[in-house]
């Protein structure tokens, strides 16, 4: 029972230390993301930081696991400054990500009087005060088959996708969740590659053109896209947002799914690897300090006898 009770008093405090550390992450992470990246918290950050966070609880836990193992006291100050390297990590883990963003750019053109539209005509799609629309956005081109099954027509459709654009900066939270997705298709009998390819590219020059020439009162060309139907289609439309290679005035950060989550990836990587070595480091200090002193004991008893 003596045993039952000392292991409850070694592992209550180590619980309310996880949730403790839980707390002040959740809350820092709330304050830098909103504050100093500047970005919405919303699900998708809380998918990049909450695998990241159980790992670094997971590490805290045995840290601490191993703190009551051994024989002699460990200062309070050792036992902070977990909670103080964890901090730090998940800290430059979300500058890290934010920084990243940065390196995928997009050239902004502004629609002039963009304030002045009437939103009336528009509040179905989305209220557009106060929003630009990026006309160089990316596109997707894709063949379906004529749903009459003894027509041989093909339908050929390019998708686009313009972001909506914000106050000439659009954060990576924020995207791709006000977008306009616009769908055009013409219809073709099919020919020879050569063929298929000029002709996708004439029909693409011809949509670019009504594209630029639009105005918000041609609603009938868009679609709010939230969770479109063909979702992949319209990312794939994302993902081809060209970059330019020459730097202009005005620049937007668009980065691609793709490009996000390749990085994003390498940041987890590389920061779970780093507290990974410093604490098998520090364990390894721990335990020869331990050893140390336990050989030392073994000496002064042996000189004792």
């Amino acid at each position: 029972m003596n045993t039952f009770r000392s292991k409850l008093k070694q592992t209550i405090p180590t619980y309310l230390l996880l949730i403790l550390t839980l707390v002040i992450l959740y809350s820092v992470g709330q304050w830098a993301a909103k504050n100093v990246l500047n970005i919405s918290v919303d699900d998708k950050i809380w998918t990049v930081f909450i695998p990241v966070l159980l790992p670094l609880l997971t590490c805290i836990y045995f840290l601490n696991r191993k703190f009551n193992l051994v024989d002699f006291p460990v200062p309070l100050k050792a036992r902070i400054s977990i909670i103080v390297v964890t901090l730090i990590t998940a800290s430059a883990l979300l500058i890290m990500l934010a920084g990243f963003t940065k390196e995928s750019k997009e050239m902004l053109v502004e629609l002039p009087n963009v304030t002045a539209v009437d939103t009336a005509k528009t509040v179905k799609y989305f209220e557009l005060k106060e929003y630009g629309v990026n006309r160089r956005g990316g596109y997707h081109i894709n063949y379906t088959k004529s749903r009459n099954r003894n027509s041989n027509l093909l339908h050929l459709n390019i998708y686009f996708a313009l972001p909506l654009l914000k106050d000439k900066k659009e954060g990576i939270m924020e995207f791709p969740r006000h977008w306009y997705g616009l769908k055009f298709s013409m219809g073709t009998n099919g020919g020879k590659a050569s063929y298929m390819r000029a002709l996708e590219q004439e029909f693409l020059k011809e949509c670019q053109q009504k594209i630029t020439a639009m105005t918000f009162d041609d609603e009938k060309y868009f679609e709010l896209v939230t969770k479109p139907a063909q979702q992949q289609l319209y990312e794939n439309a994302i993902n081809s947002i060209p970059i330019p290679k020459e730097p202009g005035k005005n620049y937007i950060l668009i980065p691609s799914f793709k490009y996000f989550n390749q990085k994003a990836i390498e940041a987890l990587y590389w920061m779970l690897g780093i507290f990974a070595v410093g604490t098998f480091m520090f364990i390894l200090g721990i335990s020869d300090l331990q050893f140390k002193q336990n050989r030392e004991a073994e000496l002064n008893s042996g000189k004792d006898s």
